[in-house]
């Protein structure tokens, strides 16, 4: 069990489950550096562009099984916010492979908007940890970190995005 891969995901789903690893909003302290993301069509988006809008950004990688765990958890909350024009969701594929990456989702009917970091944020918000989420608020202000799995379809992370909405 501990080398194949589903059933690693499994078990972290069901770790999740209990509320171990929900994930919980920071002070906003801390500004967040500007990043770049491409899309498989080779555009640049800037987080600098995106001020005025909520942007969740999450680190991943296609053979990181915590990755893979928290992965429905972001696609609930992505299916209840995708329709809001004031929250970009990025999933930053760090192996630079969105054609293979997106395709992977796709087999596992997920469908998450997936990005290519371009420009990292520096070690005080990604170190290299996967996964690591950020949610920056419309100033550009880190409302999230959270280094290592999470779940983010709680009660508190919808709450924290509505919340940040109407502000």
């Amino acid at each position: 069990m501990l080398f194949y891969t589903p059933a690693k995901v499994f078990m972290l789903q069901r770790l999740m489950d209990t509320g171990l690893f929900n994930a919980s909003a920071n002070n906003k302290e801390v500004k967040a550096a500007p990043m770049i993301f491409k899309t498989r069509d080779g555009e640049l988006i800037s987080t600098e562009n995106l001020k005025g809008k909520i942007v969740f950004i999450n680190f991943w990688a296609t053979w990181c099984p915590p990755c893979l765990a928290e992965m429905p958890s972001i696609q609930n909350l992505y299916n209840r916010f995708k329709n809001d024009k004031r929250i970009v969701f990025i999933m930053a594929d760090v192996d630079h492979k969105l054609k293979e990456s997106t395709s992977f989702l796709s087999k596992r009917s997920i469908d998450l908007p997936v990005y290519e970091p371009h420009s990292l944020p520096g070690n005080a918000l990604y170190d290299g940890t996967l996964p690591t989420t950020l949610i920056i608020d419309k100033e550009g202000m880190v409302l999230l970190h959270h280094s290592g799995i999470g779940r983010y379809d709680t009660p508190s992370i919808i709450k924290l995005l509505e919340d940040e909405i109407n502000h």
